[in-house]
């Protein structure tokens, strides 16, 4: 005969009549201890109405007992029979535990021995697991292994615990447990940050905020992606988003990095971090030159004086100036660098403004503008005397008037004169005039400077014209020993200012006339001279 039975469990052999040859109504049965396979226990030997004991497999494999078996009926004894068991072991696993990353799948495989004993072929059925915190858990049944895919919801460990019936050979083994703890793994949002020009800009992600994000994450990066800056570079294993990038452009441009964040040994999701980086204004030192009183404006351009993003405003302190220039004066948030400066001395002179420029939220590196602030001849008007055909030379003094001045001029106004011509950059103003008249008469220059390429404001140069007495030849005639006097006569006699006086040596005489002498500074041309000679003397011509 022969039977099976579960490890642990009482088998049962009742031979029946006929079923199992002849067996007399009230046989009993004798048999000594079995022999087994496996080192299956629990068989002895033992007397009964029926072949019954409790055997314990203790391997993982199916295993037998054959028992050698004497029927007595009476006083008759039977011939000796087998009843072959067969002992199917039965799973016994301990609690099991297992680690796994959120949104990985983990694996349980009960291996014989260091879990308990499991048969060989033994599958696996659980229920949905209990636990809080996580998502994902499904039941199953005659599994081969343990398994699922588990999502951590939060930014700690969690478990997740499944009550597992293990079947073997068709034998239910007990329940025993695995439980799952399923490290939380980052899953973070695109991130986005603006950042100025050459600032280090620095992002760490907020849990919840930002998505899941478990205590100590790490984060790498390569090099972001992205054009029109420079300074991107890879990240490794750091507690934060990080990096000094530099805007090449003079407006806004992005840098993408796509980030690996790592929580212990689970890796997340890549995310992106998109790092706006605002244009800083970088800009070259600047000059202008200008004339003393007029206003002065610089406007940077982006691409020739270096980065300038639009809307750039520029506040600077009061100038450093030489030569005590005014005007200069601090300013803040204005669109142009303008001012009126006025140099009040007679050489060239400098103003330098120290300039921040400010783009938006970014302050810019401050650059210098220098203004060359050229003085203006500025001259009062002048007069000059001559005499009537006489040069004139009037030179405005150098203390006032910048070094290097030249003045120009037309012909110059009047009446009762010749000769006035122009002039043009002349070192001074000069001229030969002739008066017309017999008295004086004035021409008026109306002079323009220019200074260092600077045209001054126009003065006037008036030139008083004394007139000369021009007066053609006379004669008289006398008698002998009474006196003469000559007066010439304006426009008679030629040009005879009024008051001229009249000067002469003692006259050259013919043929015996005395009496002529010298005379300074008379009134009239006089004298009283004597012929000597009876006939009468024609007088000399004065």
């Amino acid at each position: 005969m022969s039977t099976t039975v579960t490890t642990g469990t009482v088998f049962t052999a009742t031979p029946v009549n006929g079923t199992n040859g002849t067996v007399p109504a009230g046989t009993t049965y004798s048999w000594s201890t079995p022999v087994v396979t496996g080192g299956i226990t629990g068989g002895v030997t033992a007397t009964g109405a029926s072949i019954s004991q409790t055997l314990v497999n203790p391997t993982n494999a199916v295993q037998t007992a054959t028992y050698t078996v004497t029927p007595t009926s009476g006083s008759c004894t039977g011939t000796p029979f087998t009843v072959t068991v067969t002992v199917k072991p039965i799973a016994v696993i301990t609690a099991m535990t297992a680690t796994t990353c959120s949104g990985t799948g983990f694996t349980v495989i009960p291996v014989n021995g260091t879990n308990g004993t499991v048969p060989a072929g033994t599958t696996y059925s659980w229920s949905v697991p209990t636990g809080t915190g996580f998502t994902g858990g499904a039941s199953a049944t005659n599994a081969a292994n343990i398994s699922g895919n588990l999502i951590n919801t939060t930014n700690a460990a969690v478990t997740a615990t499944y009550l597992v019936t293990p079947l073997s050979n068709g034998v239910t083994g007990a329940v025993f447990s695995v439980t799952v703890t399923i490290n939380p793994q980052a899953s973070i949002t695109a991130i986005s940050t603006t950042v100025c020009s050459g600032i280090v800009f620095s992002t760490t992600p907020t849990n919840i905020t930002n998505g899941i994000i478990p205590s100590a994450t790490t984060y790498s990066w390569s090099a972001p992606t992205g054009t029109g800056f420079t300074g991107g570079q890879s990240g490794t294993n750091t507690s934060n988003i990080s990096g000094t990038l530099v805007n090449t452009t003079n407006s806004v441009v992005t840098a993408s990095y796509q980030v690996t964040p790592q929580s212990g040994t689970c890796t997340g999701s890549v995310f992106t971090v998109t790092a706006n980086i605002n244009p800083v204004a970088t800009i070259t030192d600047m000059s202008t030159t200008v004339t003393t009183g007029t206003v002065f404006s610089v406007t940077p351009v982006n691409g020739t004086n270096g980065i300038v993003p639009a809307g750039t405003t520029y506040s600077w302190s009061v100038p450093i100036v030489t030569g005590g220039i005014t005007g200069g004066v601090s300013a803040t948030g204005v669109s142009t660098i303008s001012q009126t400066l006025v140099n009040p001395t007679n050489a060239v002179q400098t103003a330098t403004y120290t300039v921040t420029p400010t783009s938006g939220t970014c302050t810019g590196t401050p650059f210098t503008v220098t203004v060359t602030v050229k003085p203006t001849a500025v001259i009062t008007p002048m007069t000059a005397t001559i005499c009537s055909g006489s040069s004139f030379t009037v030179t405005p003094a150098s203390g006032t008037v910048p070094s290097g001045t030249t003045y120009s001029w037309s012909a110059p106004t009047g009446t009762g004169f010749t000769g006035g011509q122009s002039g043009t950059n002349a070192s001074n103003i000069s001229g030969t005039l002739i008066n017309t008249t017999n008295s004086a008469v004035t021409a008026t220059y109306l002079v323009t400077p220019l200074s260092n390429g600077v045209t001054g404001t126009p003065f006037s140069v008036t030139v008083s014209i004394n007139p000369q007495a021009s007066i053609s030849a006379l004669n008289t005639s006398t008698c002998s020993g009474a006196g003469f006097n000559v007066t010439p006569l304006n426009s008679t006699n030629g040009i005879v200012p009024t008051g001229t006086l009249y000067s002469w040596s003692a006259p050259n005489v013919t043929g015996g006339l005395t009496g002529g002498s010298a005379s300074v500074n008379a009134v009239n041309i006089n004298g009283t001279l004597s012929n000597t000679l009876i006939q009468r003397k024609l007088l000399p011509i004065l």
